[in-house]
């Protein structure tokens, strides 16, 4: 039964603490490429698997080769970032709304029942409807190896015909054709044409070309509506026939799809078949389908590549919303062409995201010299803190008398966050090099690595001389280097100024760590960090954690320390834990400043573990 409640005399409230914030991932590597995938609005895309690049980018793209090796590493990185390098000019595109696959096979289904498809968008400045459609003979196509073959077949043709019908009007013979003086097969499209107009078919009316990209020839009437029609080519009433040899009957693969008032998806079969119809009713632009959505692309590049979203022309059966290309439909705002940037304009567009922790480029050929510096010296002072990893391939490099090679100008302006490897095997090595410390787990026990002796899979080893793998030691260039003993290492596994990459990483990792911490006791607390004495030590103790977990990893270690005194500790003296933590007293503190609530300075003297890379034995023998 109702009463009285509890709360009159015991009231409980319930006080949660803020969620913490996580440290860094210093195994997150960006791959900058030029590839068109990902456009520039986008900017950057996270990849988990080796699948997912290929996906995306294919099996022979820079990204996917430069991706392939980071994955290879063993153990394999989880994580990485691919960004878009706006190396040349780019086109406007506009991505439609994603689709499942259940949505994917409804779309397939409903579109095919239009016959009359229309929808408006605006390209280049330029309102476009897409309407009426042509009519056209589309050839079944032909493989590279195909192509040779019909290459040499034409050429040994001198009164090729065909015979078609176009707009209810048949040509029994079209030709003869001469093609023995044909170089490439654009030149064939280009006598057929010849023929058609001698025919009595006007260029106005029917056009011949070849796709170089779909590898096949077609004929489109350059009229459109309905009013278009064209048959499958048959055999001429002289000549040679040809009308099989170019694929253009039924028996060979051959499409013909006549004038429409609109666009006409009846007869479609994937969303391929859809983009494609899509695009032959499009002037400036084409429109593709990618696996999940459908894209309009511009054809002209820079900042007048415009577009907009598609919406209704008002007539026939809308097409926008089916394909999701209005913003109503999920589509992204349409991403306008942009002029080609510098490596180091990419460079500071890509730092805008702070997944990432390690930069590189993946292209077709080495950056110019001028171009890596300007991206080293960027990374060098942006924030979050980063690395910039480079491949290079020239030569020079083993040259102990070439004092103008990347490496040996990297190194005169001893910047300490870029490392480099020259690889004559692999533009992208150094993404196996990073691959091998992007593994690293801090959090673990003995987890820490040094660069050195380390294997680079896929990566080709160097067959070098004393006098260039000493150049290459000499610059701070990195290099995957065979041995007498027919084993293959990383050498020397450091930076441009000489730090080892394994302490770059590390001090990063501790710096991240150490901030992270400290943020999270003030954020975390329920309750103020008291400006007092018993205050400081708390940050004090929060630092010291955080110090300790670098002796567990493997990254600090006890020793002697050789810098200035600080705190307690003098100079020579041990630190038997590897760190040593200081915080003054409050009292210390000027008025100035402690009125600003800031704590005292907390100091902590650090001793790396470090690493063996070289041994000496000596052998004493007695008889």
């Amino acid at each position: 039964m109702p009463g009285l409640s509890v709360s009159d005399v015991v009231n409980v409230s319930i006080n949660m603490a803020p969620v913490a914030t996580p440290v860094r991932n210093f195994g997150a590597l960006c791959i900058a490429g030029s590839s068109d995938v990902i456009d520039v609005s986008e900017r950057l895309r996270e990849y988990a698997t080796l699948d997912e690049v290929v996906a995306d980018f294919g099996s022979t793209a820079p990204e996917y080769l430069a991706a392939d090796l980071f994955f290879a590493q063993s153990p394999q990185p989880s994580l990485l970032y691919i960004g878009r390098f706006a190396q040349t000019a780019t086109h406007a595109i506009l991505h439609g709304g994603i689709m499942t696959p259940a949505q994917q096979a409804s779309l397939l289904t409903n579109i095919t029942t239009v016959t009359n498809g229309t929808m408006q968008i605006t390209i280049d400045g330029t309102l476009r409807t897409l309407a009426a459609t042509a009519a056209s003979l589309t050839g079944g196509p032909f493989t590279s190896t195909a192509q040779t073959t019909l290459l040499t077949t034409l050429q040994g043709i001198t009164a090729g015909g065909f015979a078609i019908t176009i707009n209810g009007t048949a040509h029994t013979t079209v030709g003869p054709i001469n093609f023995s003086t044909i170089t490439q097969l654009s030149d064939a499209a280009t006598r057929i044409n010849t023929a058609l107009v001698a025919a009595g078919v006007a260029a106005t009316v029917a056009n011949s070309a070849w796709n170089a990209t779909a590898g096949n020839f077609s004929i489109t009437t350059v009229a459109t509506g309905t009013s278009q029609t064209i048959s499958f080519a048959s055999a001429p009433g002289s000549g040679t026939d040809i009308s099989a040899t170019l694929q253009w009957t039924s028996a060979t693969g051959a499409l013909t799809q006549q004038g429409t008032a609109g666009m006409n998806f009846s007869a479609i079969t994937n969303l391929n078949g859809v983009a494609s119809i899509v695009t032959s009713a499009m002037s400036g632009a084409r429109c593709f389908w990618d696996g999940e959505r459908f894209n309009i692309e511009c054809t002209s590049t820079g900042t007048a590549s415009t577009l907009t979203y598609a919406s209704s022309s008002g007539a026939g059966q809308d097409i926008s919303a089916l394909l999701r290309l209005t913003q109503a439909t999920g589509a992204t705002p349409p991403v306008n062409g942009v002029t080609a940037e510098t490596p180091l304009a990419c460079a500071t567009a890509l730092r805008m995201h702070p997944e990432w922790y390690c930069l590189t480029y993946a292209l077709t050929a080495e950056m110019a010299n001028s171009d890596t510096i300007a991206v080293a010296q960027f990374i060098e002072g942006c924030s979050p803190a980063s690395m910039f990893a480079y491949t290079t391939q020239n030569t020079a490099a083993l040259d102990p008398t070439n004092q103008n090679d990347i490496a040996s100008q990297l190194q005169a302006q001893t910047l300490s966050r870029t490392m480099g490897q020259f690889s004559s095997f692999s533009l992208y090595a150094v993404c196996s090099l990073f691959g091998r410390f992007a593994t690293v787990d801090y959090q673990g026990s003995n987890t820490v690595i040094t660069g050195k002796f380390k294997v680079e899979p896929g990566v080709g080893g160097e067959q070098l001389t004393e006098t260039q793998a000493t150049t290459l030691r000499s610059e701070n260039l990195n290099v995957y280097v065979y041995y007498s003993n027919d084993v293959a290492i990383i050498q020397e596994a450091c930076m441009a100024n000489g730090y080892f990459i394994d302490e770059r990483v590390g001090m990063d990792w501790l710096a991240n760590q150490v901030q992270t911490d400290l943020f999270n006791v003030l954020y975390t607390s329920l309750t103020k960090i008291p400006q007092t004495d018993p205050g400081v030590h708390i940050l004090v103790t929060t630092v010291s954690n955080s110090c300790h977990q670098g002796v567990i990893n493997g990254l600090i270690a006890a020793g002697q320390w050789n810098g200035p005194p600080l705190g307690q500790i003098s100079t020579g003296q041990q630190l038997p834990t590897g760190f040593y933590v200081y915080g003054p007293q409050v009292s210390s503190q000027p008025q100035s400043i402690r009125e600003q609530r800031i704590a005292p300075t907390i100091q902590a003297a650090i001793k790396l573990a470090g690493a063996v890379h070289f041994s000496d034995v000596i052998i004493n023998v007695n008889r």
